[in-house]
């Protein structure tokens, strides 16, 4: 350095020396909780999934006790509700356990294997047809089973059959005409349609819970980072590998039995 480079650096006031100094270290901290800022958004917190562990509820009342209690839910608007859903799921704890005891009346539970049909499959130890039982959660419908249990029952169709490969076969050509013309199905005790499902056990129906909310939290997540331009939270799975679990929980199929001669 000259004499000259020193002598022009002494000759700034000390008081304007302080005034940049004061501007400077400011401007350098809002600089760094920027970049804080922008190290956070770019790094988003992982969430975690759900837990795959069951926890079912005690249930010590009997099935027609625990439609008593439904029926005090129960309307068009109601239907669906947690209040609802939860005396649901406390009625399929107390179905098992009939279903476990006594089987199902009419029919012979059948041991297919995780399957996505959502129809019919094939009995592996006879090759009949196997239907998927559906019940009746209508809290008035009159049908039961024994011990109060469920009213079961199938929804044949003349449309599928079985082909040379052991194969479960639907006739999309044929039914294709009618399928607007098909009329809804209906319990055949009680005639309602809206409280028809597909029957699973009460654990298949807490675990089908958890992937719906765990669907819906990665969606919102995902949503989330996408609105902000920042990258996908780590640690989620995909939409298509919850979805996949969803199409492959048990299900229960039903062999209707012989009527006596």
């Amino acid at each position: 350095m000259t004499v000259r480079d020193s002598s022009e650096r002494d000759c700034i006031p000390r008081a304007g020396r302080q005034r940049a100094g004061m501007i400077v270290l400011p401007l350098l901290g809002c600089l760094a909780l920027f970049g804080c800022g922008r190290a956070n958004k770019e790094q988003p917190k992982e969430l975690p999934s759900p837990s795959a562990a069951v926890q079912l509820p005690e249930v010590t009342e009997t099935p027609d006790e625990i439609r008593a209690q439904m029926k005090k839910l129960t309307s068009d608007q109601q239907r669906g509700t947690p209040e609802f859903e939860d005396l649901r799921l406390k009625l399929m704890v107390a179905n098992d356990k009939i279903i476990q005891r006594e089987g199902v009346e009419g029919y012979r539970t059948c041991p297919v294997e995780r399957t996505t049909s959502m129809r019919a499959s094939v009995d592996p130890q006879t090759g009949e047809i196997a239907w998927r039982g559906m019940t009746c959660y209508n809290p008035d419908c009159p049908g039961r089973g024994k011990g109060g249990g469920p009213l079961m029952f199938v929804d044949k169709s003349p449309h599928v059959h079985i082909d040379a490969n052991n194969q479960v076969v639907f006739d999309y050509v044929e039914i294709k005409p009618l399928v607007d013309d098909k009329p809804p199905v209906v319990c055949p005790s009680c005639g309602r349609v809206e409280f028809l499902e597909f029957y699973c056990s009460a654990e298949t129906e807490v675990r089908r819970r958890q992937l719906y909310q765990e669907l819906n939290d990665v969606r919102a997540a995902r949503g989330k980072a996408h609105a902000a331009g920042a990258p996908e939270p780590s640690g989620l799975r995909t939409v298509t590998e919850i979805i996949r679990e969803i199409e492959e929980l048990p299900k229960l199929f039903l062999v209707p039995k012989e009527s006596p001669a």
